[in-house]
């Protein structure tokens, strides 16, 4: 299936913002970056005390009613807007590789994750990926990269996945469907940032037309 299947049932019309906090690293100290107004990446040269939300999980409608219900697309963490910028989750739904979700961790963000839910349970093999900062080559390399990634159905765990350390969109097929209503990637290790080491992710897409789509 091409992107833009992929993207027929992830129409953006509404956000909206959860937060759970007995998350593990709630309370962590993590800054917001003390950068002038033209800067456009993820930095965190100088720190400063980021706010409690940041290191809450946050999830984004993706479909607020659609052929296959309501879908969210949620993360571990979210690491707050900057220089007029934002990485919330939904930015890996919008087809544009100059946004990214980044993630909100004081590490490289190995045991961070982002998640897919779904109104009822969904059958699903595929999914793309973008991994990384994609806006160019330099944002890229300066950020750090998803590289091995545990997949999660309901909690179970599935298989483990190593990416490519590029800035194409990357098609996964599981060794077998699964059937989750939640849809889980961990990252488990990173390509390491030439700068900093915030990771980040471009686009994501779950193809859940393959098993579910129903004629009318």
């Amino acid at each position: 299936m091409n992107r833009a299947a992929f993207q027929l049932f992830f129409c953006t019309v509404l956000t909206i913002t959860v937060f759970t906090p007995d998350v593990s690293d709630s309370g962590a100290s993590r800054g917001l970056p003390n950068v002038p107004p033209d800067i456009t990446e993820p930095h965190l040269p100088n720190l400063i005390l980021a706010e409690q939300s940041a290191y809450a999980p946050r999830c984004d409608v993706a479909v607020e009613d659609g052929q296959f219900g309501h879908i969210e697309l949620c993360a571990s963490t979210v690491l707050p807007g900057q220089a007029g910028n934002s990485y919330v989750p939904l930015n890996m739904l919008d087809d544009d590789p100059a946004t990214a979700w980044v993630e909100a961790a004081p590490n490289d963000g190995t045991g961070q994750w982002i998640e897919y839910v779904f109104e009822w349970p969904m059958r699903l093999q595929t999914f793309e990926i973008q991994a990384g900062y994609a806006k160019n080559a330099s944002v890229h390399q300066n950020n750090a990269r998803p590289h091995e990634v545990a997949i999660f159905a309901d909690d179970k765990f599935v298989e483990t996945i190593a990416l490519r350390d590029d800035m194409t969109l990357q098609t996964v097929r599981l060794s077998a469907p699964v059937e989750a209503q939640f849809f889980r990637l961990e990252f488990l290790s990173a390509y390491p940032g030439r700068k900093w080491q915030d990771l980040a992710v471009s686009e994501f897409y779950v193809d859940i037309e393959e098993y579910n789509y129903q004629l009318d």
